[in-house]
């Protein structure tokens, strides 16, 4: 694998893990924000073509639909939704034919728990759009995917509590929480010719949660 772009929080999705060269850890939402900062990578590191782009930013909310302002949702569609579009949008004209999008969304999308709402219909929108880009880039052979975690020992939404985790256990078919590295992995074969023959499709990486 050669360049690829991760948007957003890096800290269980390592370079190495995804034998690629480049690794950029943007959140910068706003389509102007986004064109300044091809700019700059094109000027800096020379690169005009790309392998692939990960849209991986995001954070978590809980709070109940009666108590969301409208604040806390314009914030969490600017990050969830707004930021994949506006970025994927503006890298695809370098990204090389045959290359591979990859949107993190989430198991949230399947499973409804209270207190989640906005931040599983952002991601549900980015399921979505996945599918949407797999049909509009297919004629450049671009293949997009939506990887959908479960229970993750990330530092989303302030990490996991003994009592939390102990609930996602009980819920969870192979009696754990999964790690980010488990998850990179699959992000990894579909950015690769290993996935090659995966296309338009949302993967979830949860261990069989609330099955």
């Amino acid at each position: 694998m050669g360049t690829v772009i991760i948007r957003g929080g890096s800290r269980g999705i390592r370079a190495k893990q995804l034998r690629c060269r480049w690794m950029f850890a943007m959140s910068a939402p706003s389509r102007s924000s986004v064109l300044r900062w091809s700019k700059l990578w094109h000027r800096s590191w020379g690169q005009n073509r790309l392998d692939g782009l990960v849209n991986n930013a995001g954070y978590g909310l809980y709070n109940p639909i009666e108590a969301v302002t409208e604040s806390q949702l314009e914030g969490l569609m600017n990050v969830h939704l707004k930021g994949p579009f506006f970025l994927t949008q503006t890298f695809l004209p370098l990204l090389r034919d045959g290359a591979s999008i990859v949107n993190v969304t989430s198991a949230t999308t399947r499973v409804a728990t209270a207190g989640v709402a906005l931040y599983a219909t952002f991601k549900g929108g980015l399921e979505v759009l996945t599918r949407y880009m797999a049909k509009e880039f297919g004629e450049r052979r671009i293949r997009v995917n939506a990887v959908s975690p479960g229970p993750i020992r990330t530092e989303l939404s302030g990490g996991l509590t003994a009592e939390f985790e102990a609930v996602l256990v009980s819920q969870t078919a192979l009696g754990r929480v999964g790690e980010p590295e488990e998850v990179t992995r699959v992000i990894a074969s579909l950015l690769t010719g290993d996935g090659g023959w995966i296309n338009a499709q949302s993967i979830e990486v949860a261990g069989g949660y609330i099955i």
